[in-house]
């Protein structure tokens, strides 16, 4: 009985192993269209400041540089978000002898029965909880910032149907890039997703037949 119990103790810390596998992979990827999405938020910044005086009946150039400036701006903080995310991932859920501690802990107390706690595991599982309830200044950034992007890129989209490229009174070269980045702002989400779906689907297809055969050679 012992060795059954033992065997689906095991079986479940490679399938959460190979959940934090896929979240890793998911949480890297979402990283990676951060850095890749801030390329053209830069080059926005550089056009809008290179066109500051051009005839525009439009504030695009004011709209340019906002979007491109805080866009690099908050880069830093997501990319940091992300990655302690991971680091945490990795060293909670990722660490096979912390989810077997946790996976007897909780068994044993549904089956009312005692069970030796370890001050090693239960310092990490307190950090943990401490940390996720502390928010860092990257957090309070990213929230802070969400509802005036949310309005700036509305203003953007009223601003660029109300110029007019005739007569020269606003330059194709700014419509053009007011125009490419509200693409970029609507589609960039649906392009994240999809990456992060497949790198997260991905990982755990890798993991998966190694979590299967560890968990049937320990019954």
């Amino acid at each position: 009985m012992a060795e059954i119990e033992r065997g689906d103790t095991q079986q479940m810390v490679n399938f959460v192993g190979m959940a934090a596998g896929s979240a890793s992979a998911m949480i890297g990827a979402g990283a990676a269209s951060v850095l890749i999405e801030a390329i053209p938020q830069g080059i926005a910044l550089f056009v809008a400041l290179q066109s500051w005086n051009e005839p525009c009946n439009q504030p695009l150039q004011l709209w340019l540089a906002v979007v491109g400036g805080v866009s690099l701006l908050i880069t830093v903080p997501a990319v940091i978000i992300l990655c302690r995310e991971r680091r945490k991932i990795n060293e909670t859920v990722g660490n096979e002898e912390l989810v077997s501690y946790m996976v007897r802990k909780q068994r044993a107390e549904q089956d009312h029965q005692h069970f030796e706690e370890t001050s090693e595991f239960e310092e990490e599982l307190q950090e943990t909880m401490g940390s996720e309830s502390r928010p860092s200044c990257a957090d309070s950034l990213m929230r802070c910032l969400q509802c005036p992007l949310l309005v700036w890129q509305i203003s953007g989209i009223v601003w660029y149907c109300k110029s007019s490229p005739e007569d020269e009174i606003c330059r194709e070269k700014l419509r053009h890039w007011t125009l490419g980045i509200l693409l970029l702002k609507f589609l960039m989400p649906c392009v994240t997703c999809c990456c992060v779906i497949i790198c997260g689907v991905g990982a755990g297809l890798t993991h998966l037949p190694e979590a299967v055969s560890d968990g049937s050679s320990s019954e």
